[in-house]
């Protein structure tokens, strides 16, 4: 089983000891050849398959082929599932009067490679036989520095 994150390299080890050995590397299903471009997907006899940039289309069940001559080896199968953008969490609660009735919650969620385009409102829906509750929240996306200077 191999994570693939967004902003971390993905690693499927499939070396090979012969430098000559053609290796390529197949999707279980749909049943293809997956194109090694040496960009978004590279291969290194000494390391493997390395996918850059991990994204959702590259998760599946996929396995190595390497040929020599009339020899075929294949690898065994690796499941790769996509996490995406790690998220984190700092939950905060801040007394708003002197009573302890009254409070105030604060939660920053930290995503990587946040960009402006996430920015916006977005809106939490929970429906049971009871009915449904929504509750919509505005998301504005700040720097690293700015952020910081916030929780000072």
């Amino acid at each position: 089983m191999i994570q693939l994150r967004s902003n971390w390299p993905a690693v499927l080890p499939c070396q090979v000891t012969s430098p000559e050995a053609k290796v390529t590397l197949h999707r279980e299903f749909p049943p293809e050849e997956v194109a090694v471009d040496g960009t978004e997907i590279s291969f290194n006899n000494k390391k493997g398959f390395t996918i850059h940039r991990p994204q959702p289309h590259h998760a599946g069940v996929l396995q190595c082929v390497a040929n020599l001559g009339n020899l075929m080896q294949s690898s065994t199968k690796y499941i790769l599932s996509y996490i995406g953008r790690p998220l984190y969490t700092e939950e905060t609660m801040i007394p708003v009067r002197r009573e302890a009735s009254q409070q105030q919650f604060r939660s920053v969620l930290q995503v990587d490679e946040v960009r402006d385009v996430d920015q916006g409102t977005y809106t939490c829906t929970a429906q049971n036989l009871q009915g449904a509750k929504s509750v919509s929240t505005t998301v504005k996306v700040v720097s690293k520095v700015k952020a910081k200077k916030l929780r000072v």
